[in-house]
């Protein structure tokens, strides 16, 4: 039955299959979550998450939320680990999209960092390669 189609319309069937499982899996995912969150943890991050200064309070917060992110990144030694923890966090409107700009930029560098802490593992010729 399958050889009737070509290999482009099999493989766009199976494309649209997939967005609609990773779709219904991500909307699974925050609900399962918020059935966790519900309460002192939920409180407790949107304290955390939604703090509000104004002046030079606010830049200097913005900072400390570019320094989570990069250690986040770098503890998780995974960008796309750390994306999916914040998709999920503003799904669940714990986490406003200017706290989540600025960590998601902040977690390539922590990628990055992730990245050079691996090259410094090479010794000898290939250092030099792996920088």
């Amino acid at each position: 039955m399958i050889e009737k189609f070509g290999d482009n319309i099999v493989g766009i069937i199976l494309f649209i299959c997939s967005l609609i499982i990773l779709t219904g899996i991500l909307l699974f995912m925050i609900k399962l979550l918020k059935s966790i969150i519900i309460g002192f943890i939920d409180d407790t991050l949107k304290k955390i998450l939604h703090i509000q200064s104004h002046g030079w309070k606010e830049y200097l917060l913005g900072y400390v939320f570019i320094i989570v992110g990069i250690i986040g990144a770098i503890l998780v030694q995974s960008s796309s680990v750390f994306y999916s923890i914040l998709t999920l966090l503003v799904g669940l409107q714990v986490l406003s999209l200017k706290r989540n700009y600025e960590l998601t930029i902040d977690a390539n560098i922590g990628t990055t960092i992730t990245a050079l802490f691996a090259s410094l593992t090479q010794t000898g010729l290939f250092f030099r390669q792996s920088i």
